[in-house]
């Protein structure tokens, strides 16, 4: 194996935590990179939609007629594994987390990479930079 690739791959295993799989992996990537717990993912849920709710007309200037279905998706009934319904939908809810928390956030995947700034703010310093990444079609992990 090429030195160059292995390097990259040790370095790349190092960086990459993986979070329980259950529907809610976004939130929780988002909560534990925000400094939380990865358990505190159902906080990450409430906090955003409180930010669209609070922050409506900014969040329907930009995304048109999808406020209602971004909020309905943060809404659940209980603690348990959650359906595509339920999960995070990028970029709408990444410019929220952007927005919220002021920072840049970066979105990995195998067919398309985002950077996702606040809505209302500048941008933050570098030291504001989350990372996330989507595999296997279907799981998000912190980069």
């Amino acid at each position: 194996m090429d030195y160059h690739v292995l390097m990259s791959w040790q370095i790349c295993r190092y960086l990459i935590i993986d979070v329980v799989a259950d529907g809610n992996c976004e939130f929780r990537a988002t909560a534990a990179l925000l400094g939380w717990t990865e358990e505190s993912w159902p906080l990450v849920r409430t906090q955003l939609d409180k930010e669209i709710r609070l922050h409506q007309d900014l969040y329907a200037n930009v995304f048109d007629d999808s406020v209602e279905s971004m909020r309905n998706s943060l809404k659940i009934s209980g603690l348990s594994a959650q359906g595509q319904d339920k999960w995070m939908c990028l970029p709408d809810l990444g410019y929220v987390i952007a927005t919220l928390s002021n920072v840049i956030l970066v979105s990995l995947s195998h067919n398309l990479n985002m950077t996702l700034f606040p809505l209302n703010k500048a941008p933050p310093s570098k030291e504001c930079l989350l990372a996330i990444g989507f595999v296997n079609e279907n799981h998000w992990v912190q980069v």
